[in-house]
């Protein structure tokens, strides 16, 4: 018979395999990096698209994962070029890790097939760290492995689970509501979470998440007044039978069962659940229940075994809350609903309820620490307005407990004085500041603050030194001209990671470094650069700004870019291109050229933060299935005299992104050299050839930290001076 648990309740999820091939999938020790795992958590929950393949090195120095986009079906028989594409940037044989939602490598404890391999999307972090723990691949402080065999440390926790389970069991006896993360914490544990991880090392409970554990202890609403009439018994044994989950997995709606009396029980906090129909009569779904059914000769030859049944099922997982309930009896297609009303009057009056509740607390012994278990109190507005991109916020930290608090924003410590705290910042858009404060006790709390900038807007850099273009101070040319195009979320394809911030941030780059006026420059972001609108920029907005041998006109660029199947074409994808129908949805950089080259300014300066090699920022294909491409094209044949290309990478790498700075590698470093860092002999003028010097030194570098090559490049005069300051 299978199961369910009220709220811990046991997942047999089905899922699609694919046959195994020694020479393609891992096999024997592999140990993943916390990076690595959560690069895989972004594979697992699929929201880029359907987990098709996850690569890694045989020495787990590189991942990589292929998705198909959702709605689409994708071949996997590309998974031998996968791994030879993988191995290729890898330097090192790859192999498959999972497949789809299943981890194929093998060890001696992973058979690399089954319930077992299966990884379910519903996971958090925590819980796919003690999964793979688990299973051999991952080790950290509280759980280690020194070899493959199936030997791994129980969780090493302070908590108290019996008292935890015993106290949740008095509650529900006095009829109170639980507060998960507080009861936890009286028995032990730093939250609820903790408690369940606990609890999972104990029970094999399958797939259950924390927020469906905890919806289980939450207690009755004490202010209804519980209607136990015929229509909601009715209603609720509807919702019983036609449960989702009840129907996947039980067997109790069978052909081979269909023709015996059967007897139906289940285990339920039945109060909550009428409590919860009496409040809306429209309501389409109850919690996790446990159930058992038998079948026999008689319903009250079959009662007391079905009882027996529930019990034992709910010792066996130390569930609480609830109570067996026999359901219904049911031969075939016909049922007779056996719910009867079960409690006593709850026509209480709110007022005379809150006294009883108040008296019966007072009956539950529950053994609370002595240790300070409560977190500092953050006091600030979650929503700030300011005026200024370079703002300061302050607020205050309190902790009955102690006076030893530590505060960070973000990842960067905040100095505290008698109790309060300034933050400074630059950004000129709308931000986001996440304040934690840290007891001596490690309690710990957050709040994540919400800044309104009522100028213009981006993202910040926060662990690398923050961009600032106010410290610049060019004067203004009449006769400069900028389009900056930045496209992060694309309609159909995988996302170009902060490449929105660098457009943005561009756009302020644009009037303070090159002293351009803001009526000359024209932003386009997301929504805004599809196929057609940048057509629109490109004929009327640009034909209209640009003067014949007078304008200095300056082009940027970050997003995706492609090469054509022949390896001739470059093209730059607007937010609606098609990865396969470029030449008629995406700008050719050859057309591009062209169509600048004929309106004849008098100088072009162009800075491409985009690749062609068919892979995002993130590493990620653009196509489930696409295959690499031989690049031909030279990117400075056909290239105009008067141009100046700056380019992020070389056409056969990959154009990254920085997560630390919120940053494209290219943008990142391309700004801080326009704030000067770049002026190499520091004579207050940047060269294109110091830019690029200080560009390939840095982007190089930070390219290699992500296991990765990405080297800048130039086309034009290196000679030419590109800003005085």
């Amino acid at each position: 018979m299978k199961k369910f648990l009220i709220g811990l309740i046991l997942f047999f999820n089905l899922g699609l395999f694919f046959n195994a091939h020694a020479s393609i999938n891992g096999e024997g020790n592999l140990q993943l990096t916390y990076n690595q795992v959560e690069y895989f958590m972004k594979y697992i929950k699929g929201k880029k698209g359907n987990p098709t393949v996850f690569l890694v090195a045989e020495d787990g120095s590189y991942a990589i994962y292929w998705s198909c986009p959702k709605g689409q079906e994708c071949s996997t028989g590309n998974v031998k070029s996968w791994v030879k594409d993988c191995t290729n940037r890898a330097n090192v044989e790859c192999k498959v890790f999972a497949r789809k939602r299943h981890i194929k490598w093998k060890n001696d404890i992973n058979p690399g097939k089954g319930k077992i391999s299966k990884i379910s999307s519903k996971l958090t972090m925590d819980e796919l760290l003690l999964k793979l723990t688990e299973l051999g691949f991952y080790a950290n402080s509280t759980t280690a492995k020194t070899s493959t065999k199936k030997v791994v440390k129980k969780i090493t926790t302070k908590g108290d689970l019996d008292g935890f389970m015993n106290a949740l069991e008095k509650a529900k006896n006095a009829g109170l509501t639980i507060d998960a993360d507080t009861t936890a914490k009286q028995f032990g544990y730093n939250n609820f979470e903790e408690f369940f991880a606990h609890y999972k090392s104990k029970f094999e409970i399958g797939d259950v998440t924390v927020d469906e554990a905890k919806e289980m202890l939450l207690g009755t609403d004490n202010t209804i007044n519980i209607v136990e009439s015929q229509e909601n018994l009715d209603k609720l044994h509807k919702l019983i039978i036609n449960d989702k989950y009840f129907r996947k997995r039980t067997s109790y709606f069978k052909k081979k069962h269909k023709d015996k009396l059967k007897l139906l029980v289940v285990y339920m906090n039945y109060e909550k659940e009428m409590s919860k129909i009496t409040k809306d009569p429209n309501l389409d779904k109850i919690g996790r229940f446990d159930f058992r059914f038998r079948w026999g000769p008689s319903i009250e030859d079959m009662k007391g075994f079905a009882y027996l049944d529930c019990e034992a099922s709910r010792k066996k997982y130390k569930l609480s809350g609830g109570e067996c309930i026999i359901v219904e009896s049911r031969i075939g297609d016909d049922f007779t609903n056996l719910l009867k009303p079960r409690l006593k009057s709850k026509k209480i009056k709110k007022t005379e309820k809150k006294i009883e509740i108040a008296e019966k607390q007072k009956k539950i012994e529950i053994n609370q620490t002595e240790l300070d278990n409560e977190p500092p109190i953050i006091v600030i507005s979650e929503f700030i307005t300011v005026k200024d991109p370079n703002f300061e916020i302050s607020g205050k930290v309190t902790d009955k407990g102690t006076n030893v608090i530590y505060v960070k924003a973000d990842d960067q410590d905040i100095p505290i004085e008698n109790g309060s705290f300034k933050i400074k910042k630059y950004s000129p858009i709308d931000t986001e500041i996440k304040i934690t404060a840290i007891d001596e006790w490690g309690n710990k709390s957050s709040k994540l603050i919400k800044i309104k900038i009522e100028k213009e807007a981006t993202d910040v850099a926060e662990k690398l030194e923050p961009l600032n273009p106010s410290i610049m101070n060019v004067q203004v040319n009449d006769n400069k001209v900028a389009l900056i195009i930045g496209i992060e979320n694309y309609a159909d394809i995988v996302k170009a990671s902060y490449a929105k911030a660098d457009a943005q941030y561009f756009g302020e780059y644009s009037s303070k470094a090159l002293g351009i006026k803001s009526n000359n420059i024209k932003v386009l972001v997301d929504e805004e650069a599809t196929f057609i609108k940048i057509n629109k920029i490109l004929k009327k907005w640009l034909k209209s700004k640009i003067i014949k041998g007078k304008t200095e006109l300056v082009i940027f660029y970050a997003g995706h870019g492609l090469a054509s199947k022949d390896g001739k074409e470059l093209y730059l994808l607007p937010q609606d291109g098609d990865a396969d129908l470029l030449s008629i949805s995406s700008i050719s950089r050859t057309a591009l050229f062209n169509e600048i080259k004929d309106l004849k300014p008098k100088s072009v300066t162009i800075f491409l933060d985009a690749c062609y090699t068919g892979s995002s920022r993130d590493n990620e294909i653009l196509l489930a299935d696409a295959r690499p491409v031989k690049i031909v094209a030279d990117e400075e044949q056909d290239v105009p005299n008067n141009f100046t290309i700056f380019s992020a990478s070389k056409n056969s790498q990959i154009s990254s992104g920085l997560k630390k700075a919120k940053h494209g590698i290219f943008s990142y470093f391309l700004m801080k050299g326009l704030e000067g860092n770049a002026d190499t002999n520091k004579d207050n003028k940047i060269t294109n050839g110091e830019l690029l010097s200080y560009l390939d030194l840095n982007v190089s570098q930070k390219a290699a930290e992500l296991g990765r090559e990405q080297n800048p490049s130039l086309s034009g005069d290196p000679n030419k001076v590109l800003i005085s300051y």
